[in-house]
């Protein structure tokens, strides 16, 4: 699922759509503490590691990191944050691309 080894300007826009299910999964799973609140020990540097395998981002896994270890941060869904961001960036870095080399003809 890593889409890390790709450069922004070149973006599979194929791989989007299962990364942003795998950060839906880390969020709902996260949310599970509610249940067995003992799973955040094991879960949060899980999820951070997965988060910056997935998205190559270190701001998203130390913000994973940080809401799943504090209490009561788990309704904020970091995963799919870390998507809507990793995906913008991605689309300014294509369009910033294309303009330049439209500038370049």
């Amino acid at each position: 699922m890593g889409a890390s080894d790709k450069s922004k300007a070149d973006l599979d826009w194929s791989k989007a759509l299962p990364l942003l299910i795998g950060a839906l999964i880390i969020d709902a799973l996260g949310m599970l503490d509610k249940a067995f609140p003992m799973i955040d020990v094991v879960w949060a540097p899980l999820s951070s590691a997965l988060l910056k395998k997935m998205f190559n981002s270190n701001t998203g896994a130390a913000l994973q990191l940080f809401e799943e270890s504090v209490p009561g941060f788990d309704w904020v869904p970091t995963a799919t944050i870390t998507w809507a961001a990793w995906t913008y960036s991605c689309w300014m870095a294509e369009k910033k691309a294309a303009n330049k080399a439209a500038k370049a003809k």
